[in-house]
């Protein structure tokens, strides 16, 4: 078999190809299905894998099949005849869906997850494990485990105190908890941690005498290069010598040896600059007015001086390389620091970071040829399918390859399908060059076991390509050609490469037409945003002319803040629109309002949240009052307690009786106190259930809120009515009939901004690798190649997310941009036009094509919709009976819901007849029943084990499933009482506790349809109605 290796470019049927790829495996044996592991970026994409394929193997189980031309290639392939197919792609899919845990299609995550999960001890975790997927669940305790060291670990302190003042020093940001998230980021993150584990054995006490040497080495080549510098100007000085008479005087060598004596000015501007290097490499020494005397006495000195600019510009960048690995200094030592404390943290709590598995992994399956772990999995999977393999990570890619290798070995057939053009995710640790390499592994070390995987990848390496753009029209694919090869070919090489394969082909059935329109605003201009802001305005207005409806239309933006000023202008603008800010919950006035009385009951006086809650109250309540005159008439009083607020707004309630409630119910109080509407609010709704789901003290709530209220936001419905704004990274794998794009970008920066470097400095020999900051600084230092690769690495980041952006339209793009070449997106977007000759400086439309009628429905869905919310005071709504009276309610009502519940929860309990005495064993007390109750309950469940007719259904030697549920094809699950297998035979029981009823007829039937469905012919189905006698109706 071999590694097909597939290039999909944008629109050319990836997951179709996958999922084609994937049954042609599981349909030669169906049972093999059980042994393939398709692995996707994000949970919505294998969810949609899995739908496709159930969806695929229904259409293969019809009879019309032949009629579909999407699934030609595959029935091809598989060459059976048509009934044969039927009966394959029947028996898999009954195969799928009563063996759904083994349909392994899911996420990278969540297979290492597993396989963490089957061997914790192996890797050093408990077996009970909790998972974290929130980091902002994980920092408070992180923080909590450093500062409460600082004043017990004094070297920690000390070394605390340095990170402070060094960064004070280097005028970066001094807050120390903002800094040290970013280390704790840098934890979550894969970046260095390879390097980490080579100062793992360093304790605080080494890297602070680490630190002390570094110190020390900077100021002796400080104090060594102004002995030199000023060395070199006493020669000068004894000779009468000064700055006018060297050449370019204050600007050439003289100057650079008086700003190194003097080392008051910033680093790289000590280094020397043209003139002075002109003067060394060329020899012009003298000014254009020296005499010849002069010249004389600088050519007797030109030698002495010559070697102390060498001697000075080499120890000048020994000074810089020292200083800028010492600016970095604090920042490794705190991230071997948290390191440790992450250990620490698992151990104390069993709550690991999701982050953590591959390199828990990694650690243990590093230089084994067959890892032990794999091993002992029973090579379970023996079929590997990749998808979006461009944002696959090195650590990732590490992990999984020892199992690709080892299927290769076995002769079965690997996939992976990704588009270098589509990598833009680098600064999540995806590594774009580990896909483009290929077969050659990216970066490997020179050991033979990374050889001989090399060699094992070149043999079996089959690329393909999937070129054919299915998705949009004509005009949009044509212009993405044009566009994307213009503007890469003015690129680094680097750049060049990946677009090399650019050009998409038509498919034979192309949609004519679409548009590509290019808009700019005039950034000079004071109404520059607003033009622009109209620009987009004006085109949802184009579209809905063209019956667009609002759904239809998506707003691509490289940044939040961007998105953010585009929603804010089209709301203020009556335009319906749907994105990530719009739905955070904490923008809701409701939401505020009610997290503001949340903080005036944990402090009344805390003036920010009252003025909070005044403007929640009146924005949420809708009532004219006025903020000034609201917040002055309350901070008239010294509020020690809420009394005052009640007063002014007629509640009638005590301050006391709000203080004994839970966190929900005081939230629940304020709702019915403070709103004047029972109309039901989503954002109200989601808030209601993150309360209730966090059932913690005021103030646990409160910190936990403040935490998390940036990424709370509401699930949406799809194909709602309303333009969706979001971030490009967003839109990756989406496709919209019109995108909007506006990616600006007036100050790039390069995606990363550290790198490690491997050391090796005399006298510092424990310090084996060091962390270097990505700037302009390192061409000082010969170290110009690093910044040189991380800023073309850059550069085709920023342009494959322009490329994912102009790939998502199916019928029209639209490209926002501004006449400001120092802007990245527009110089692009100018410097195609300028090459096709279409630039011009007055003109600030170009248009490709036309805007085609939209012929296709908007999928609009309401969704469910709660008309009132309801919310009763608990208090007035319950009275306390004796516990007798109700004992004897629950007992005598036989046909109640709670009697019916208690029954089938004892009875799923119940496989076998001796499971009896251990079940009501173990009824706990808070049945409030008494021993003659239970004994009660018991005498009924054990007539029913010992009916005649049911007797032989408790039996050890079948197969018995208690309320097991099942998924059916429309998503749906059903789950029977009690399902017993005897060999060929099927019985299903339904207990009933009330009446006979049609509808119990009719359910029990529709389960004995289920299991027809799954290939079960001898079935039985068995009412049984639990009253004062047991009665049974065979159905």
């Amino acid at each position: 078999m071999s590694l097909d290796v597939y290039k999909s470019s944008a629109g050319s049927g990836k997951t179709t190809t996958l999922v084609n790829e994937y049954l042609k495996i599981a349909l030669k044996n169906p049972h093999s299905f059980r042994h393939i592991l398709a692995i996707t970026f994000t949970n919505k994409a294998a969810n949609e894998m899995k739908e496709r394929v159930i969806s695929v193997l229904k259409e293969l189980s019809s009879k019309d099949i032949k009629n579909s031309p999407k699934l030609f290639d595959l029935i091809q392939y598989l060459n059976y005849d048509e009934f044969t197919l039927m009966d394959k792609s029947k028996y898999l899919l009954s195969l799928i869906l009563n063996n759904y845990d083994d349909f392994a299609i899911s996420t990278i995550d969540s297979f290492i997850h597993r396989i963490i999960r089957t061997f914790a001890s192996d890797v050093s975790l408990p077996q009970n494990f909790e998972v974290v997927i929130d980091k902002s669940d994980l920092i408070p305790q992180i923080l909590k485990g450093l500062y409460g060291k600082v004043g017990k670990d004094i070297t920690l302190t000390n070394f605390l105190v340095g990170f402070v003042m060094s960064e004070a020093d280097e005028e970066n940001n001094y807050d120390p908890t903002s800094r040290l998230i970013d280390f704790i980021d840098y934890q979550i993150n894969e970046d260095g941690f390879f390097e980490i584990k080579k100062i793992d054995n360093l304790s605080l006490k080494q890297l602070n005498k680490i630190i002390s040497a570094l110190k020390s080495e900077i100021n002796k080549l400080k104090s060594n290069i102004i002995e030199k510098s000023n060395e070199a100007l006493n020669i000068c000085s004894d000779r009468n010598l000064e700055a006018e008479d060297f050449y370019q005087g204050n600007r050439g060598i003289y100057k650079y040896f008086t700003n190194l004596s003097e080392f008051k000015i910033s680093d790289e501007k000590l280094f020397p600059g043209k003139n002075a290097i002109k003067t060394i490499t060329e020899g012009n020494w003298y000014s254009s007015k020296v005499d010849n005397h002069k010249k004389e006495l600088i050519d007797s000195i030109t030698e002495e001086l010559g070697n102390l600019f060498e001697i000075t510009k080499k120890k000048l960048e020994s000074y810089l390389h020292f200083r800028l690995l010492f600016s970095k200094i604090y920042s490794l030592a705190l991230i071997h620091e948290i390191r440790k404390l992450f250990f620490e943290f698992t151990d104390k709590s069993g709550k690991i970071h999701i982050s953590e598995f591959n390199k828990r992994i990694s650690n243990q399956i590093s230089d084994q040829p067959v890892p032990f772990i794999y091993e002992r999995l029973g090579r379970k999977y023996r079929y590997f399918l990749l998808d979006e393999f461009q944002d696959t990570s090195i650590l990732q890619w590490q992990n999984l390859l020892p199992l690709i290798e080892e299927s290769l070995s076995q002769g079965n057939k690997n996939l992976l399908v990704g588009d270098a053009k589509q990598a833009i995710y680098r600064f999540r640790n995806g590594e774009v060059e580990l896909f483009a390499n290929l077969p050659e592994l990216y970066n490997r070390e020179k050991t033979n076991l990374k050889i001989e995987s090399e060699n094992t990848l070149k043999r079996f390496f089959n690329s393909k390509s999937l070129d054919t753009n299915y998705r949009s029209r004509e005009q949009i694919i044509e212009f993405n050609n044009d566009f994307f090869e213009v503007v890469s070919s003015n690129l680094s090489q680097r750049t060049k490469t990946i677009y090399s394969e650019l050009k998409q082909n038509f498919p034979s059935k192309v949609k004519n037409g679409g548009i590509v329109s290019i808009r700019f605003s005039d950034y000079k201009s004071e109404s520059f945003e607003e033009t622009k802001l109209s620009k987009i305005k004006s085109i949802i207005k184009e579209a809905n002319k063209k019956n667009y409806g609002l759904d239809q239309i998506c707003i691509l933006c490289r940044t939040k803040k961007n998105a953010s000023q585009i929603f804010e202008y089209l709301i203020s603008n009556k335009i319906d629109v749907v994105s990530n800010e719009s739905l955070l919950l904490t923008n809701s006035p409701g939401v505020r309002l009610l997290v503001a009385f949340l903080k005036l009951n944990q402090n009344p006086n805390n003036q920010i949240a009252l003025a909070e809650f005044i403007d929640g109250f009146i924005k949420f309540s809708d009532n004219s009052l006025e903020f000034n005159t609201e917040y002055s008439e309350l901070t008239k009083f010294k509020l020690e307690n809420l009394e005052p607020i009640f007063l002014r707004y007629n509640v009638d309630t005590s301050t006391k009786m709000i203080s004994a409630y839970s966190v929900f119910e005081m939230v629940e109080f304020a709702l019915r106190s403070f709103s004047s509407s029972d109309t039901t609010d989503i954002f109200i709704q989601y808030f209601l259930d993150f309360v209730f789901e966090n059932n913690i003290d005021l103030d646990e709530f409160l910190s936990l809120w403040e935490s998390k209220k940036n990424k709370i936001f509401i699930s949406m419905p799809e194909n709602i009515a309303a333009v969706q704004i979001m971030t490009i990274h967003k839109a990756k794998g989406l496709d919209f009939p019109i995108v909007i794009v506006d990616a600006e970008n007036r100050a790039p920066k390069t995606t990363k901004s550290e790198y490690w470097e491997p050391l090796n400095i005399e006298g510092i020999s424990d310090l084996k690798v060091g962390l270097m900051p990505i700037n302009k600084k390192l061409n000082l230092i010969g170290r110009g190649d690093i910044y040189e690769i991380e800023e073309h690495k850059s550069e085709l980041d920023f342009l494959n997310l322009i490329y994912v952006a102009f790939t998502r339209p199916k019928h029209a793009l639209y490209i926002i941009g501004e006449t400001n070449s120092k802007d990245q997106f527009s110089k692009y977007l100018i410097d195609y036009l300028d090459h096709k000759r279409l630039w011009e400086k007055d003109k600030v439309e170009y248009e490709f094509g036309s805007l085609p009628l939209n012929s296709e429905d908007s999928e609009i869905s309401n969704g469910l919709i709660l008309n009132k919310f309801v919310s009763e005071d608990w208090t007035k709504l319950i009275s306390v009976a004796p516990s007798e009276n109700i004992k004897s309610d629950l007992i005598s009502s036989k046909s109640s819901r709670a009697y019916g519940k208690l029954i089938h929860r004892i009875l799923a309990s119940i496989y076998y007849e001796y499971d009896l005495y251990t079940t009501f064993a173990n009824i706990s007390d808070s049945e409030i029943l008494s021993t003659s109750e239970i004994d009660i309950i018991k005498d009924l469940v054990s007539r029913v084990i010992a009916h005649p007719e049911l007797k032989r259904y408790f039996h050890e030697d079948l197969i018995i499933k208690n309320e097991t549920e099942i998924l059916l094809e429309d998503g749906t699950t059903v789950r029977p009482d009690k399902v017993v297998i005897d060999k060929v035979k099927l019985t299903i029981i339904d207990y009933k506790t009330g009446e006979e009823k049609n509808e119990d007829i009719l359910q029990i039937k529709g389960y004995k349809k289920v299991f027809q469905n799954l290939n079960y012919k001898d079935i039985e189905a068995k009412l049984v109605y639990l009253n004062d006698e047991i009665k049974i109706i065979q159905v």
